[in-house]
């Protein structure tokens, strides 16, 4: 029972930033297309409805970072990036991105600094992820983590690479990411020994 607290949050969390996916385009710019535009244009600078996409970072990262928070003592460097995870998430909501392309006034220094929280959000889940797997409590037999790590390399390449296709890239990586934290704080109970000998659950 010790992990349900930290489950309840990350599931929060996920659910809730998911709605906010969902939802927000029906409220954006008619222009707007989830293929080849991001969440974080979604809830860019003086786009309509940007507050619904931004108030699904601020709840993911919050939440995510509270499940850290209860889980700390199980494995405090995994969760002290997934921490900084939830926490650049959290600043990605309240520093918006420019959406110049749409027409809208763009302030530079919001711009630069949502792009400095979403770059160190990038790289807290890439560590995360390798944490997991190779960590003092790590197992390399967990796929899900092998494939966050991956993604965590390849996407944001691909995005770079196929602009028409940015929005679609980056919300397959929402999603794994969205996959990982439910599997980290959710998954199968089960104690078993880490790669230290320690147990693991």
């Amino acid at each position: 029972m010790a992990r349900y607290p930290a489950c309840l949050s990350a599931r929060f969390g996920v659910l809730a930033i998911l709605l906010a996916m969902l939802v927000a385009p029906f409220f954006s710019h008619p222009e707007y297309s989830a293929l080849a535009h991001t969440t974080s244009q979604l809830g860019g600078q003086n786009m309509p409805g940007a507050w619904i996409m931004n108030g699904g970072f601020v709840l993911f990262g919050s939440a995510t970072a509270l499940a850290a928070l209860a889980s700390w003592r199980k494995d405090g460097w995994r969760n002290f990036l997934v921490l900084l995870f939830g926490l650049a998430m959290v600043a990605t909501g309240l520093w918006s991105t420019g959406t110049a392309e749409f027409g809208n006034p763009v302030n530079a220094r919001e711009d630069w600094w949502h792009s400095f929280f979403a770059t160190a959000l990038g790289f807290a889940f890439a560590g995360a992820c390798a944490a997991a797997l190779f960590g003092p409590r790590g197992r390399l037999d967990d796929p899900i983590s092998w494939v966050g790590l991956a993604a965590s390399a390849l996407l944001p390449l691909a995005m770079q690479a196929l602009g028409h296709y940015a929005g679609a890239l980056q919300r397959a990586m929402f999603a794994i990411s969205f996959v990982w934290i439910w599997h980290s704080y959710c998954g199968a109970r089960t104690i078993r020994p880490g790669r230290d000998g320690q147990h693991t659950p």
